[in-house]
């Protein structure tokens, strides 16, 4: 089965069906060794069970037994290529869909699911997941029929002609009687360990201290399902000296319910927090220079989960990471984040769904297990000593996995200095799919030089279907490439002209149907995937109410004014308790805004320079007039949340120039947003911080640079604040 491309395009006729065991296969009877889970029946059902829930039994009494090859044909010797697009271990309330993402040479046939020992459901097409937004196979639970606890969930992938592959078990938290609680303790920049109790009204000063006090609080010993909230300031990631123990679900980081993200940041440290399952959930975090934003302590086992967030680096070049790879965090999950500015993405993952990076140095998505409807732009190694070697994704000999790998609905484009899709030496992979995605490093001088797609290593079902590469592709011979189930289907291999040109033929690689020329005409992406929500939190404890900040009347003409680092701390209320209480408050994230219409108070019509110019993404063309007090405008389209302003100079890395951002809600009343100076040390980007400022137009007013007074700009992205539901 062949699914079109996403996110570019819709998936047509697809079907979501649960039903009995697919022709030629039964549940697992076959290779049971002692203590195996025994052969389930599996009772009749029909398409129209599709929106039920899967039905619990008395819990799995063994593993589950690896089913034998079935079918034939090509691909028989090969398994099925399938992993949970789950973070595990979260606690739901209610309906929670779990999703299978699950590709093969010849197809899949269905992906079973069985919850505690419960009767296997068949899943027979991919729809989109409601959860997730992704098409991939899912199946529902309800946590009104399962007990308080853990849940296990497993799956096996079936192909049409193969064998079939059981994924690992999948741990849950159900909650629908409430049985599991919650405990939350707030931290303030201004508030004591030494004498706070936790409460809004007397908060503690380090994230640390409020882990260990929730623990210290709940009757099992754990900070399980704990909530750290963070009040208005600037949080230092440090966990203190002692472990914090948690054992079966999350103890979450996120800003404090009615703190918006922007006043309640996150900088790392040195030492971080020891506990196993950490999530860091709705934050806006800015790592220092050469420095781990969220250290592990020790090494423990631990799990790291980074979610609805927005972090900004110290730069493309800088050697600092998100957090330590692989060696202390055993697993790390990222969904629905946008970051930027740094040397590299969220390498050595587990999953990444709906990541958006900008402004990468060296590698975005290398050594990740599961890579789902993620983008990458603006990755630039120039200048790096030694030079870096760059990559959108690379699974090198130092990855901690080389089989059962997936991209799914992955695209680069916009000015990627570096390589595409790279298997690095000496180093056989096993069961790889890329499926949906979309890579182009054709837009700069030297893209030449790079190649978007290269094979240096033995390769066993290798499966790239439904995907379109633009640029240099090939099968590295010389460097130890053999095949073995290599299939290339409904792809296209394009020049940067967009003539087709395919890796070649090899030994064991086989070119199906839908081919490269039915895909050469297909426009590249413009922009990543929007993020999306994950599944609900548990309901955390009540929170205060914030004391609104008052919004000031615009001044008649722009004038200088001060920036304030807070919001007015909360009121005070009663201290949370530890009962189940209120959904936890409106999330937001970061997006690009819409530019319905850009001016400006002149251009060099010598050169062109117009004001269109800065929205192309093309580092080649630009704005400029000569003066300072020139100005450019964007129009929103209506009054939204602008929170900043990236933007690329003209000759940035030698000139530092002057500016004014001035917004307004109607096009006659201007305020002065924020003012200063660039670097002048970089070609990239920049951003000139706003602070979600309400604007329908944003005005960006040169002041000449620190060579001449000419006011040139090469490109401009407006970055708006919207809620997630």
């Amino acid at each position: 089965m062949n699914l079109p491309l996403k996110p570019c395009f819709e998936f047509l006729e697809s079907r979501h069906l649960m039903s009995t065991s697919p022709a030629g296969f039964d549940p697992p009877d076959a290779a049971r060794s002692s203590g195996a889970e025994p052969p389930i029946t599996v009772a009749a059902q029909s398409a129209s069970a599709a929106a039920s829930f899967l039905q619990p039994g008395p819990g799995f009494t063994g593993p589950t037994a690896q089913p034998p090859a079935r079918g034939s044909g090509p691909g028989v010797d090969a398994q099925a290529i399938a992993r949970w697009d789950v973070v595990p271990n979260q606690t739901f309330t209610g309906r929670f869909d779990v999703g299978v993402l699950a590709f093969h040479r010849a197809g899949i046939d269905s992906v079973a699911f069985s919850v505690e020992g419960g009767p296997w459901t068949y899943v027979g097409e991919p729809t989109e997941n409601p959860r997730t937004g992704v098409v991939e196979y899912w199946a529902s639970l309800d946590a009104a029929r399962l007990s308080d606890g853990p849940v296990e969930v497993r799956a096996i992938a079936i192909p049409t002609a193969g064998i079939p592959r059981v994924l690992e078990p999948l741990t849950l938290n159900a909650n629908a009687g409430g049985t599991l609680r919650s405990i939350a303790r707030y931290v303030s920049p201004n508030g004591s360990d030494a004498n706070g109790t936790g409460d809004a009204e007397k908060p503690f000063k380090t994230i640390g201290r409020a882990a260990q006090a929730i623990a210290s609080a709940s009757p099992d010993g754990t900070a399980d399902g704990g909530f750290v909230y963070l009040l208005p300031g600037t949080h230092v990631f440090d966990g203190g000296s002692k472990t914090v123990p948690t054992k079966d679900r999350w103890l979450t980081i996120t800003p404090a319910p009615g703190v918006d993200a922007k006043y309640a940041r996150i900088v790392g440290s040195e030492n971080g927090l020891s506990t196993k399952w950490l999530r860091v959930e709705g934050v806006v975090a800015q790592n220092r220079p050469d420095e781990v934003l969220l250290p592990a302590d020790r090494s423990l086992g631990q799990r790291l989960w980074i979610d609805n967030s927005s972090l900004r680096g110290a730069g493309r070049l800088d050697p600092g990471h998100w957090y330590q790879r692989p060696n202390r965090y055993q697993d790390t999950y990222v969904t629905n984040t946008y970051a930027t500015d740094s040397r590299d993405g969220f390498i050595d993952a587990t999953l990444q769904r709906d990541v958006r990076l900008g402004t990468i140095g060296r590698d975005a998505f290398s050594k990740t297990e599961v890579v789902v409807h993620s983008h990458v732009e603006k990755m630039d190694k120039s200048g790096s000593s030694p030079s870096f070697h760059s990559d959108v994704y690379q699974l090198g000999k130092s990855a901690r996995k080389n089989n059962n790998i997936i991209l799914y609905g992955v695209t680069a484009t916009q000015d990627i200095n570096g390589q595409g899709f790279f298997i690095g030496n000496n180093r056989t992979v096993t069961d790889l799919a890329v499926v949906n995605s979309y890579f182009d490093n054709q837009n700069r001088p030297d893209a030449d030089k790079k190649r978007v797609f290269q094979v240096s290593s033995p390769a066993k079902h290798l499966l790239v279907q439904d995907s379109t590469f633009v640029g240099k592709a090939v099968w590295r011979d010389d460097r130890g490439f053999t095949a073995d189930d290599v299939v290339i289907d409904s792809t296209a291999f394009l020049t940067a002209d967009g003539q087709t040109k395919t890796p070649g033929e090899r030994p064991g690689v086989a070119y199906l149907s839908g081919s490269a020329p039915a895909l050469s005409t297909l426009p590249a992406p413009d922009a990543g995937p929007a993020p999306r929500d994950t599944a609900p939190i548990p309901a955390p404890p009540p929170a205060p109410e914030p004391e609104p900040t008052p919004t000031p009347e615009p001044a008649p003409e722009p004038a200088p004014r001060p920036r304030p680092d807070t919001t007015p701390a909360p009121r005070p209320s009663p201290a949370p308790t530890d009962d189940p209480a209120p959904p936890p408050p409106t999330r937001t994230r970061l997006d690009i805004a819409p530019v319905v219409g850009v001016t400006a108070s002149g251009y060099n019509e010598r050169r062109d320079d117009r004001p269109a110019n800065v929205l192309d993404a093309d580092p080649t063309t630009r704005w400029a007039q000569e003066g300072a007090g020139s100005w450019i405008q964007f129009d929103l389209g209506q009054s939204r949340s602008v929170d900043s302003l990236y933007v690329s100079w003209f000759k940035g890395d030698r000139r530092a120039a002057g500016y004014e951002v001035l917004t307004s809600r109607d096009g006659d009343v201007w305020t002065r947003s924020a003012d200063g100076t660039s670097s002048g040390q970089s070609d990239g980007y920049e951003r000139i911080g706003l602070e979600a400022v309400q604007a329908r137009y944003v005005r960006l007013v040169g002041l000449g640079n620190s060579r001449n007074d000419w006011v040139s700009v090469n490109d401009v992205v407006p970055l708006i604040t919207v809620p997630v539901s």
